[in-house]
């Protein structure tokens, strides 16, 4: 429908209005309704929700203010039948919705919807959605001014959304539309940002196939300060918007329907943010412009406007991220109108025939000079957007991370490296299996039934809520507490479900019909824990009131109490396996053990120096873990009573939960993750990263390979561990891992578990390791794989100096070619597998006859210590990197005086070629990479940014990216093109002392000091 300069309503084209009953419109937040005075009757019944009051109607529907269970204030949409004069446009709006609830909440600009009903039999649908800002305040719950300088952040939770300390029937929506008739037109700054974040919400909802159609100032709200697209009612599928509606002045001549008309109506947007005049007034700029500060930004600012607007939609912005980075160039400094005006000179140029070939020469030149300058920028703008998005997938901020991706995938995918796949593979990876949204309030416990079927999440809106786990579709919610719920548990044949809450009751529903069994009362505090005893028929629970309760699930009484009359409260209990011994723990920091028959108490386990909240028995019962505020899990071995380990979180700790085979640990904390621990090495072996706030419990499917979680975000999460192709998997070695080296085919990895004079082999695809070959002392400090993948070289050091090679077919060294008078530092094969080279730190590289396992020459001069060896690509270079701070290039098979490279300030450690065979590249102690053009002799470039030196080098295949292994534990990514870091790997404890790609780019290998091996997985091109 379209609808006046108002904002009003009017009737759908070529026909009347509906004749329905004022049913508002789409408009939860829409200035055109301003908040009634008067409580209207709700026409319809939204559970979990008291409807306040109506603030928003059309003919689409009416928008009320609404307060859910625990107090928290939302905007509901009600959509009514009766309105629409066909059938298909209801259920088209319903069928958009749909569309846009799952993407609602993968984009920080979008308005989260939160929850979907529908009554058929009523015939009308509802939607909750978060509540814009109170007008009457300035910024939310901040206090912040809203143009004030503040640090970005990721997007609140939508179930942490604030509670409004105004009251309900003052309540105002803060709109693009209220602060702009309030504090006039924005400055030049404050409205790029503008611009910038709704481009990107915008280019979000093109690229998932939907258009929002009816975009205006009181359609864009800020929550939390944020500005965020809403009125999602004519949100709707490309191919579906066929009718016409939106707001007259915002709509483009051909119509709504298509991204270009939202980019339509965005530059509309602009031009009243920017110059605080009507829509209907555009082009006309304000008389007064010359008096502003920032009068000549915002000329170039309306340089971006008036094409945004363009009548002619072939003359727009081809899409949403093209003018996102127009705004970039424009906040960068840059000139948008110099590089418009030379594009529309250079079209004149070459539509004029008669224009003199000088002329075109001239505007050609400068049109591309411009175009190189806009280039330039857009590429500055990557390399700071990858790093962004790293540090975003660090801090667990998925949302950012994909926006930045997403961002470059559609504005420059010819840029798009290594980095850019990786960080796609790692928010990939990091994506739970389902999300579990539907609480109003934070998660506090999970549990999975036995056969994995079903997730049940207890949370602080006093609700149980019942999932299916395959579909994540809500099945039941149970909502008999009348407070927090702090436990939930099923009995070990799925039969039955406890729960207990801050009510201090533990209810007990049947399964099957999940109709209430028992409403279990004793407790005259909390219940914080509840527990089957292996017969079923038992239930232990645990409370504030210091108390562990035993009761008869075949009666419903009460068997026992056990006193811990000294422990402020409990905070958590489990149960031996065997169902012998009980075990506390809470803010005392001691965990407090009971045996049950006959009664008696065992020694306290004392070692946490903090609240414990925490307590879980392995499988087999031989492990007790705990865990707490201070940030570690504290092992104890059952049958001797004693320490068995600890496992260094750092975050305080929430909740703990057993692998079903013992042996790893997964662990909910603070910090938003789910750390995942392998019990053997005691090494933390995964990191689950996805939820928007503190992770408060955790807990395994009986297939180990799913876990649940809950976190403060309001959300539950399915997620899939231990598989195959982890992009987070680390090869375990007993000690320093000194170099490694993979297959032609890229299937296997060879490794030098220095530490233990082992090689080891290792299967790329699963992380696991094939098989081993174990060497002398000092033999394994260095490995190459041959070409054909049939033979692997090892070097030696210390005692042992000798070259090997090793048939993987078997495990006896094939050959001892020979050795150097000291330790070899590097091996190479040649392209062709028929020579290999040493460095040596007897000032030598040696060459050798792999087919004849014999030696061939020995390279020697002033060189100091060789560090490493390289072939070119073709095999007609070999380059050494020494102490004395040089490069050597030999022709391979003359062997003569080589090329000297000059450039190092001191000693060099490592050197690669590309694979094209163009480029060198070189690092050394100074914490300076070199690049060198191979034809040339000469440095061409450097690339600093390390905090130690530089230890290994690997080109990425394509040649767009250059890693780099350091003494300061990080691998660092290089963008080749721009010679400039594209981002920084933090996953080792110790220096890296060797980094390489996979043949075909799509895993980067890192080995370190600190015994293992990560394999960075990228997303694979498409």
């Amino acid at each position: 429908m379209n609808r006046d300069e108002s904002g009003a309503d009017l009737p759908p084209s070529g026909g009347s209005p509906p004749a329905a009953p004022s049913t508002p419109a789409a408009r939860p937040l829409s200035d055109a309704a301003q908040p009634s005075t008067i409580a209207s009757q709700p026409s319809a019944h939204v559970p979990d929700h008291e409807l306040l009051r109506r603030i928003g109607g059309g003919s689409y529907g009416e928008v009320w203010l609404a307060k859910n269970a625990v107090g928290t204030l939302r905007a509901v949409k009600i959509v009514h039948r009766h309105t629409f004069e066909q059938e298909e446009h209801f259920e088209r709006e319903f069928h958009g919705l749909q569309k846009f609830e799952p993407i609602s909440r993968s984009h920080e600009g979008l308005v989260d919807i939160l929850q979907i009903g529908r009554n058929d039999a009523a015939g009308y649908f509802y939607y909750v959605m978060e509540l814009a800002d109170d007008v009457g305040r300035e910024d939310g719950r901040t206090g912040r001014r809203e143009d004030g300088p503040h640090p970005p952040r990721a997007p609140l939770p939508s179930s942490r959304l604030p509670v409004f300390s105004s009251p309900p029937e003052t309540y105002t929506p803060k709109t693009l539309r209220s602060q702009l008739r309030r504090h006039g037109p924005f400055a030049l700054a404050k409205c790029l940002s503008l611009g910038l974040k709704l481009a990107l919400a915008l280019e979000h909802l093109h690229t998932r196939g939907l258009v929002h159609r009816d975009l205006k100032p009181s359609n864009i709200i800020f929550v939390e300060g944020e500005p965020k697209l809403a009125d999602i009612g004519l949100v709707t599928a490309i191919d579906e918007a066929h009718s016409l509606v939106g707001t007259v002045g915002y709509i483009p001549p051909e119509g709504p329907g298509t991204p270009r008309a939202d980019i339509y109506s965005l530059g509309k947007v602009l031009y009243e943010a920017a110059f605080g005049k009507d829509r209907q007034e555009f082009p006309q700029l304000p008389a007064d412009l010359s008096r502003r500060s920032d009068h000549a930004g915002l000329l170039e600012l309306n340089e971006v406007i008036v094409k945004a607007c363009e009548n002619d939609p072939h003359q727009r912005y081809e899409s949403a991220a093209a003018l996102h980075a127009d705004l970039a160039l424009l906040r960068s400094g840059r000139s948008v109108k110099r590089l418009h005006l030379i594009e529309a000179r250079l079209a004149t140029v070459t539509k004029a025939a008669a224009v003199v070939a000088a002329l075109l020469l001239i505007a050609t030149a400068l049109f591309l000079a411009a175009r190189h300058q806009a280039q330039a920028t857009a590429r500055r703008l990557y390399v700071a957007d990858m790093n962004r998005a790293l540090r975003a997938w660090e801090s667990g901020n998925l949302v950012l991370a994909r926006e930045l991706l997403d961002t470059h995938r559609q504005r420059q995918p010819e840029m798009l490296g290594f980095e850019w796949r990786l960080i796609h593979r790692l928010c990939q990876e990091s994506d739970a299996m389902r999300t579990f949204a539907g609480h109003e309030a934070p998660v506090e416990c999970v549990a999975l039934s036995p056969d994995g079927r079903l997730v049940v999440t207890g949370a602080r809106d006093h609700r149980v809520k019942v999932w299916e786990a395959d579909t994540g579709q809500l099945i039941r919610t149970l909502d008999s507490h009348q407070g927090i719920v702090h436990a939930v548990a099923f009995s070990h044949d799925g039969r039955l479900l406890a729960s207990g809450g801050r009510d201090d009751v533990v209810r007990v529903w049947t399964v099957d019909s999940w109709q209430p069994r028992w409403v279990l009362r004793g407790h005259s505090d909390g219940v914080r824990s509840v527990v089957f005893a292996p017969d079923n028929q038992t239930l232990f629970s645990a409370g504030e009131d210091r108390t562990v309760r035993t009761w008869d699930l075949a009666s419903g009484t009460e068997r026992s109490e056990l006193r811990i009359a000294d422990d402020f409260k409990i905070e958590q209990m489990a149960l031996s396996p065997n169902g012998d011994v009980v075990v506390t723990c809470g803010f005392s920091g001691k965990v407090r053990r009971w045996k049950l028959a006959p009664r008696a108490r065992l020694p306290d386990l004392d070692l946490h120096t903090a609240h414990v909240v925490a307590v879980s028995f392995s499988p087999d019962g031989r492990l007790l873990a705990s865990a707490g505020y201070d940030g570690t899990v504290q092992l104890w071995d059952m049958a001797s009573e004693s320490h068995f380990g600890q496992l260094g979180h750092g975050a305080p700790i929430r909740s703990l939960a057993f692998a079903p085979d013992g042996q790893t640990v997964a662990t909910a904390a603070r910090d938003s993750e789910i750390h995942l621990w392998d019990l053997r090495t005691r090494r933390e072996v995964g990191t689950l990263r996805g939820h928007r706030g503190e992770a408060s419990a955790v807990a395994f499917a009986p297939d180990g390979r799913t876990l649940a979680s809950g976190s403060d975000d309001g959300t539950a999460k399915l997620w899939r561990v231990g598989l195959s192709g982890d992009w987070g998997a680390r090869l375990l070695h007993r000690g320093l891992v000194n170099s490694l080296a993979f297959s032609a085919d890229g299937q296997w990895l060879a490794t030098a578990d220095s530490a233990c004079d082992t090689l080891r082999l290792w299967d790329v695809q699963r992380g696991v390791e094939l098989t081993n070959f174990a060497a002398t002392a000092g033999a394994v400090w260095c490995v190459a794989v041959s070409p054909d993948g049939k033979t692997v070289a090892t070097g030696g050091v210390g005692q042992d100096t000798q070259l090997r090679l090793w048939d993987i077919t078997g495990q006896v060294p094939t050959a001892v070619l020979g050795s150097h008078g000291a330790g070899i530092e590097f091996v190479a094969f040649s392209p062709d597998g028929k020579l290999a080279a040493t460095a040596s730190r007897d000032e030598t590289v040696k060459l050798w006859d792999v087919v004849k396992r014999r030696p061939i020459t020995t390279l020697a001069g002033r060189f100091n210590m060789v560090r490493c060896v390289a072939f070119s690509p073709d095999g007609k270079h070999l380059a050494a990197a020494s102490r004395d701070g040089n490069l050597r290039l030999w022709q391979v098979g003359s062997w003569g005086e080589p090329a000297v490279l000059k450039g190092h300030d001191g000693d060099v450690w490592c050197v690669a070629f590309s694979r094209d065979g163009r480029w060198l590249a070189s690092g050394d102690a100074q914490k300076m990479i070199l690049l060198w053009d191979v034809k040339l002799r000469r440095s061409v470039g450097k690339l600093a940014g390390h905090a130690a030196r530089i230890t290994s080098l690997a080109f990425s295949p394509d040649g767009k990216t250059l890693a780099s292994g350091s003494a300061d534990s990080t691998v660092r990514l290089w963008n080749l093109r721009l010679r400039e870091e594209v981002g920084t790997l933090n996953a080792h404890s110790g220096q890296v002392t060797s980094v390489a790609f996979s043949p075909d780019g799509s895993v980067l290998a890192s080995a370190s000091a600190d015994g293992t091996v990560r394999l960075w997985r990228a997303a694979q091109p498409k």
